[in-house]
């Protein structure tokens, strides 16, 4: 897994932190805020969903 640190928003405006992308699965794992567990989508829906927030 590559390692990451950026910052999107999702269709419903809520921001999400992204953590890592896994290449062989081809999936965005993601951090949402009050939510215990890690998160996963894959790219492909990722990058319908979600929108980047500019730091």
């Amino acid at each position: 897994m590559q390692e990451l640190d950026r910052r999107y928003r999702d269709w419903r405006g809520v921001e999400v932190q992204v953590i890592g992308w896994d290449r062989e699965k081809r999936q965005v794992i993601f951090r949402r805020p009050g939510y215990l567990h890690d998160c996963m989508q894959p790219l492909e829906r990722f990058q319908e969903k979600f929108r980047r927030v500019d730091a």
